[in-house]
């Protein structure tokens, strides 16, 4: 028997985030729900640049861009492995 692996949405989202080098076709609203699934929640709004603070304290600054730069998704990874 071939068992078949079914990856959850949330699963296949944090591949695609976490996946080296980084993709070029990862949205704002994705990285978004990647920090929620790690506990961040957004806190404010100045301009383009939306604050998550996460359960521990820490923030990120990311800027709603199409497509995401790949330095937001690097610093999203990095602050959610090292809370």
């Amino acid at each position: 028997h071939i068992m078949e692996v079914v990856m959850s949405a949330k699963e296949k989202l944090i591949k695609k985030i976490e996946t080296y080098p980084v993709r070029k076709d990862v949205t704002f609203a994705e990285l978004v729900n990647y920090l929620k699934y790690f506990g961040y929640n957004e806190n404010r709004v100045s301009g383009s640049h939306h604050i998550f603070v996460g359960p521990n304290g820490s923030s990120i600054v990311l800027k709603d861009g199409k497509p995401m730069k790949a330095s937001y998704i690097k610093t999203a990874v990095d602050t959610v492995h090292n809370m």
